[in-house]
């Protein structure tokens, strides 16, 4: 378990996040830890896509279910203009049947930017490792008859996380909760047929 050290809030006073990262023997990402004690600065994410808690249409899931493999459409607000250097995104599945996977990391996307369309790749932003070592958007994909919960978390960041295209999962992670200043998610759900 690697435990990131929690930072004092910024000049406009904002909690900072102080996130626990439970590694799984060799398969990445287990969990995300909020302590209750912690306050974090909430931001509201949605899709034009997919409401919360619903199922992610199939066209954002692997081909063997008949999908396209692009990433769904994210808008996200509740962080104040030029409070932010830049945003990240983690997408996870915390309940896949071979033990949590995390799916896509991207960081440095510019602080002014409040969504991204569909299979969007901006320009500044880069795509660190995922659980596979790949280092692309993994498509949902799950196991026939398992239904799973997909999480597109968003991260406001303090300054740009310098990591190349590629970094390792676990130093990814570290770096975006070294600077988070709020976060908000969205979670859908997707049942492969049996």
């Amino acid at each position: 378990m690697i435990i990131v050290r929690k930072r004092s809030p910024g000049a406009a006073g904002v909690a900072c996040l102080t996130l626990v990262l439970g590694m799984a023997s060799g398969c990445g990402l287990s969990r995300f830890i909020a302590p209750e004690s912690v306050e974090v600065t909430d931001m509201t994410v949605t899709s034009p896509s997919f409401m919360d808690t619903h199922a992610l249409p199939a066209r954002y899931v692997c081909a063997a279910h008949g999908g396209l493999g692009r990433t769904p459409p994210l808008r996200w607000s509740g962080v104040a203009p030029g409070s932010t250097a830049a945003f990240a995104i983690v997408v996870d599945t915390p309940d896949a049947s071979a033990g949590a996977q995390v799916n896509w990391v991207i960081v440095n996307i510019d602080g002014h930017t409040r969504e991204l369309v569909e299979d969007a790749r901006p320009a500044t932003a880069v795509e660190a490792a995922n659980t596979s070592g790949g280092t692309a958007y993994a498509a949902p994909c799950p196991r026939r008859g398992d239904r799973n919960r997909y999480r597109f978390t968003v991260y406001a960041l303090s300054e740009q996380v310098r990591l190349g295209r590629g970094a390792p999962l676990r130093k990814a992670l570290a770096a975006i909760a070294e600077r988070t200043v709020a976060r908000g998610r969205i979670t859908a759900t997707f049942e492969a047929a049996g």
